[in-house]
């Protein structure tokens, strides 16, 4: 086969694997807009929800850390599929992880983007078209790294996947700090809900979808180092750095808002970002919108 064909070998470590699947799950973005999903039919419990969904996406990753130990493939959940079931399964998965990546995650990217576009111009939106230039400034600029090479992205992803776990969990810190006696445990409860746990299990369906892509590390099997040892434990190491500052700004940003007006969190259009604003100035929150949309 061409060499120039095929995927160069030993290109990433342990940290650009970790920093992939973060990329992601963007923590900032599901602070951003994410969780009010949660918090329209959680509302006071959307901390429980956001302890539980991790736990239950264990049960998912271990099929990616069982695997990542045999097969090693750019095919991902392709190759899984290929191998245990065939290769007409592989191939459907393989079309339905290209949709995946090509519109899901490219689609909630400029969603993003565009609702904090919105909310620094409302009156952009009354411009004919304007959502095409739009869009294509964060494609472009993820387009840019991407062409480069797997190492250079990966090193970009790296180093601000860092600094937004920074930004993340300090920020939460610091809300909580401030909120003083607001904080509470009853909203690691199904206390305020009044006990209704259908409404917990509701609220599980869009937190599970908070932690989605805490896989994809697997599409790296062929260029990191040591795919079938180090892709595993980036998978483990992943899921804990994003647990912590999810479930520490789903705490911060519900006691921050209030208990007795939290019916109206999930239908702001983003709570985290005006809280980020409200509680840490300016500074906070521009640290906050620029990981958000990163």
């Amino acid at each position: 086969m061409d060499s120039g064909k095929t995927l160069k070998s030993n290109q990433i470590g342990l940290w650009h694997d970790i920093f992939q699947s973060f990329s992601h799950v963007a923590p900032a973005a599901e602070v951003a807009i994410l969780i009010t999903g949660t918090a329209l039919v959680a509302e006071g419990s959307t901390p429980l929800i956001f302890v539980l969904a991790p736990i239950i996406v264990l049960l998912w990753l271990n099929t990616n850390y069982q695997f990542s130990g045999k097969i090693s493939s750019s095919g991902g959940y392709s190759a899984f599929s290929r191998a245990g079931l065939g290769k007409t399964a592989g191939d459907l998965t393989g079309w339905l992880f290209f949709f995946n990546e090509f519109l899901t995650y490219t689609g909630f990217a400029l969603l993003s983007f565009a609702a904090f576009v919105f909310l620094i111009s409302p009156k952009i939106s009354s411009i004919t078209y304007i959502w095409i230039p739009i869009m294509l400034v964060p494609l472009i600029f993820t387009t840019i790294f991407v062409y480069r090479g797997v190492r250079i992205s990966l090193n970009y992803a790296v180093y601000t996947g860092i600094i937004e776990t920074l930004v993340l969990t300090i920020g939460a810190i610091i809300i909580i700090i401030k909120v003083g006696t607001g904080n509470t445990f009853t909203v690691f409860s199904a206390e305020p809900v009044n006990n209704d746990f259908s409404i917990i299990g509701l609220g599980l369906l869009f937190g599970l979808y908070s932690y989605g892509g805490s896989g994809s590390v697997i599409a790296l099997g062929e260029e990191s180092k040591e795919p079938k040892k180090l892709i595993g434990k980036s998978i483990l190491y992943g899921w804990v750095i994003v647990v912590v500052p999810l479930v520490l700004n789903a705490y911060a940003l519900t006691v921050g808002w209030g208990l007795n007006n939290i019916s109206s969190f999930g239908s702001s259009p983003d709570p985290g970002l005006i809280e980020y604003f409200t509680f840490l100035g300016p500074y906070g929150g521009v640290a906050f919108c620029y990981y958000r949309v990163e």
